[in-house]
């Protein structure tokens, strides 16, 4: 049994200003693949991660790429960097996450109330 004071690690992609996205050491570590495609709804709330998928970006082995495009998508009326809180669809081995506020001091994913 889980007690309710321990935390348990969240799976989080941080989207920057610049075009950097970050996947965080916890969902790094659990995609094994560096070939990710990054798909993205129009109002920037939710963000789908496909291992393998058609379209790929190359992820470093820390878990960082750039792709300026996703600003253009996302726009500029977001509040930069951007978190979003990642969840598995095992069938599919799509990853599907929903924004979070982030802490610009530390970058942690908080649930937006």
């Amino acid at each position: 049994m889980v007690s309710p004071h321990e935390r348990t690690p969240r799976k989080c992609v941080y989207v920057h200003a610049d075009g950097k996205i970050i996947l965080n050491g916890r969902l790094n570590s659990i995609i094994t693949s560096r070939n990710i495609e990054i798909r993205v709804s129009k109002d920037g709330e939710k963000i789908a991660l496909i291992v393998g998928g058609s379209n790929c970006h190359t992820f470093t082995k820390n878990g960082h790429t750039i792709n300026k495009e996703i600003i253009n998508i996302l726009g500029k009326r977001l509040n930069y960097p951007l978190g979003y809180e990642m969840e598995n669809n095992i069938v599919d081995n799509i990853w599907i996450g929903k924004l979070q506020k982030v802490e610009n001091k530390k970058e942690k994913c908080k649930k937006i109330k």
